[in-house]
């Protein structure tokens, strides 16, 4: 199957795919709000999660039925967001019932807790270090190194004020985070992704054309 959300019209769809990858589509979600910005499974394939950025600032919960590629509200739907945070995208633990956002509006991180049947509680809101959120600051996207140990989230400064950089937490035992540090980046970074061993990590720049690698 194939899993799909649409930024201007807030859909969520799900595509059957066939031997030669060809999508059908089977189904559309529809939440009465635009500015989806993600959607992934879990490691069990089991729950799903949209994440809705800027003013619809909301982050509902799916069970994934994956025999049929049907997608089910969980009850409640919604996940608990603060105020001003914009969850854009995900990164799943490898190993403890943890799930991670990058905030867009917030600029640092947010943790919650995944229950058995995929419900989500909120563990922590992390800032961005001493960044504040400013005109022209939003972060991008976020993942975490295959151990487990620490997530980095990019911020993009559209402001021109030198401000672009991937940002480094330390993940605790309890989900909780503990901001590390900043790497500077160059302009835009907008996609990041770690190597399947942990040994580099990999960020495109958007308004630098540029791919860089971080050991």
């Amino acid at each position: 199957y194939l899993l799909s959300v649409s930024y201007f019209e807030g859909h969520v769809d799900v595509y059957r795919l066939d031997e030669n990858g060809t999508p059908a589509h089977l189904g559309t979600t529809f939440e009465n709000r635009n500015q989806a910005h993600s959607i992934l499974t879990a490691p069990n394939n089991r729950s799903v999660y949209v994440p809705y950025v800027k003013d619809n600032n909301a982050m509902f919960q799916y069970r994934f039925d994956p025999q049929r590629g049907v997608l089910r509200s969980l009850d409640p739907p919604r996940v608990e967001v603060p105020d001003g945070i914009g969850p854009r995208h995900v990164a799943f633990h490898p190993t403890k019932p943890f799930v991670f956002f990058s905030n867009e509006q917030h600029l640092g991180a947010t943790s919650y807790r995944m229950a058995r049947d995929g419900r989500l509680s909120l563990v922590q809101v992390c800032d961005a270090g001493k960044l504040k959120t400013a005109e022209g600051l939003y972060a991008s996207d976020t993942t975490i190194t295959p151990d487990g140990r620490h997530l980095f989230v990019a911020v993009r400064d559209f402001a021109g004020k030198k401000r672009d950089g991937i940002h480094r937490y330390r993940i605790k035992e309890d989900g909780h985070l503990v901001h590390l540090n900043m790497i500077e980046a160059d302009a835009i970074p907008w996609g990041l992704k770690m190597s399947p061993n942990g040994g580099l990590l990999l960020v495109t720049a958007a308004h630098g054309e540029t791919l860089s690698a971080y050991e």
